[in-house]
């Protein structure tokens, strides 16, 4: 078996997540807690409103750009 060779990226990705573990944050957790739907965003969010908005956390997939 071959050892994989990994670039300078892939190596600093690989020290962040220990960084995460060792603070005891799970990088992949398994659930997620969504403040907002996509659609509430789109149909709340106006110049007044933005102050209910400053922080936001939706799932989803990204379709189409």
């Amino acid at each position: 078996m071959s050892d994989i060779i990994r670039n300078d990226q892939e190596l600093r990705r690989i020290e962040e997540i220990e960084i995460l573990r060792q603070a005891g944050i799970n990088p992949y957790p398994s659930t997620f807690e969504k403040t907002h739907s996509a659609q509430e965003i789109l149909t709340e969010f106006t110049d007044e409103t933005a102050q209910n908005f400053l922080q936001v956390a939706v799932a989803g997939r990204i379709m189409a750009l």
